[in-house]
């Protein structure tokens, strides 16, 4: 009989469930944990976890790049891979500006999703009703809907609010409410996270206004009447702002960063000239795009670092530079040598690899270079330092680092072996 309510548990998960306190009120998502509550003797009691369908975009991690795209365009492409189209809608004042790159790199789905949100000050909330949830986006008071009145009652065993207080925190402007926050608790089940909610006939006349409710909890038993027998009872707790203050939408969670030199390989007919875009990009696959290997869509086009003349191959590796963030696309900063196995005596090739480095890469702004032996050398404006070793050159200036040899290699790790072809890189 156990090994029978396992296979029903595991037939529940990610199924689609709806929950009622008795009212016309109800709560959609979908089954994402079942467990059993104990194992003793008499009736089993087991635990249902219900949540959201965009909880799941959470379980996949990967990395890529969106190019010209805005953040709602990119939000909706990730949605409906996830299959959820037509399960959300965006109620903004205005479309969001154009980004020319936004990386998303051993980032979760949901992660990406909550990062475009906080950066574009955008908020995101659930409606429910019997059959679905739908997700809405949106930025200010726009998407926040207006409830029922809320009427102050001295008596949890009225209808409305029971409990209500307000605290506040220290702040430059006098008579202002954006530092305060309330705490309540009521019976009225229309009271729900993301709407605006009326208070009225509360005795404290300056809290008789509009409140953005930013968190709910409910919660529904069976209170013992004494002589009049059992009863079923909701109630909640209520967390909420003030109206005019609107939703700040939380800080990002710092991502993981990305490695300034990434390895690329220019995609094309093998040994072609690649093929350019009408402003002069290269198309170009980057090493950690091992997810989509095949994909006709994939890829990225890529500029060539100014100063930069190399003759640009189909199949040729490149070393591509990356920002911190987003505010710059990354560039193509040199060609690199094939990594095919040589015999140890093999000659090295004769062409260069030739590669420019951003100066803020290596030494920063205090201009410092630091010797293995701890010795520091200062690099003034208008400097230049060239170190020659045989056929190879590193020349730092202003403008950066330029490197010129042939026997300089670049491998792209993972999972501790290092290759030159991009299918066996994971």
């Amino acid at each position: 009989m156990a090994t029978a309510w396992i296979w029903i548990l595991t037939g529940l998960m990610y199924k689609p469930a709806s929950l009622s306190f008795g009212s016309r009120k109800n709560f959609h998502g979908q089954i994402q944990g079942a467990t059993r509550k104990h194992y003793q003797p008499g009736p089993a009691c087991y635990t249902l976890i219900m949540g959201p369908r965009l909880a799941c975009l959470g379980l996949r991690h990967q990395s890529r790049i969106f190019q010209h795209m805005t953040a709602t365009r990119i939000i909706t492409q990730v949605l409906e891979e996830h299959g959820l189209k037509n399960c959300f809608r965006f109620d903004l004042p205005t479309e969001c500006r154009e980004r020319d790159c936004c990386v998303q790199y051993q980032e979760s789905d949901l992660q990406l999703v909550q990062r475009l949100c906080a950066e574009e000050g955008i908020h995101y909330h659930f409606v429910h009703s019997r059959h679905r949830h739908e997700l809405v986006f949106g930025a200010n008071l726009h998407g926040f809907a207006r409830s029922l009145v809320a009427r102050w009652r001295q008596f949890a065993q009225q209808s409305g609010v029971t409990r209500f207080a307000v605290t506040e925190h220290a702040t430059d402007l006098p008579g202002s409410r954006v530092a305060q926050h309330a705490t309540g608790e009521s019976t009225l089940p229309f009271v729900t996270c993301a709407e605006l909610l009326p208070l009225a006939d509360h005795p404290e006349k300056n809290w008789n206004h509009m409140w953005l409710i930013t968190e709910v909890r409910h919660r529904f038993g069976i209170v013992d009447g004494n002589d009049r027998g059992a009863s079923e009872r909701y109630s909640n707790q209520f967390k909420a702002i003030p109206w005019e203050v609107g939703f700040r939408t939380p800080a990002p969670a710092p991502r993981a960063p990305i490695a300034h030199l990434q390895q690329g390989w220019i995609i094309g007919i093998s040994g072609e000239p690649a093929r350019l875009d009408a402003s002069g990009r290269v198309h170009v696959r980057l090493a950690w795009e091992w997810q989509h290997p095949n994909d006709p869509g994939g890829g990225c086009w890529l500029h060539l670092a100014p100063g930069l003349d190399i003759e640009c191959r189909a199949g040729m590796s490149v070393a591509v530079s990356f920002s911190v963030d987003d505010t710059h696309p990354p560039l193509i900063i040199g060609g690199l040598p094939s990594q095919e196995v040589r015999r140890e005596n093999d000659p090295a090739p004769v062409d260069n690899v030739l590669m420019h480095l951003d100066r803020q890469i290596f030494i920063g702004p205090d201009r410092l270079l630091q010797l293995a032996d701890g010795v520091c050398l200062y690099l003034g404006k208008g400097s230049k330092v060239t170190l020659d070793a045989g056929p190879s050159t590193v020349q730092i200036d202003d403008d950066g680092l330029t490197l010129s040899s042939p026997r300089i290699g670049f491998a792209s790790k993972a999972n501790g072996h290092s290759s030159g072809d991009p299918d066996a890189i994971e």
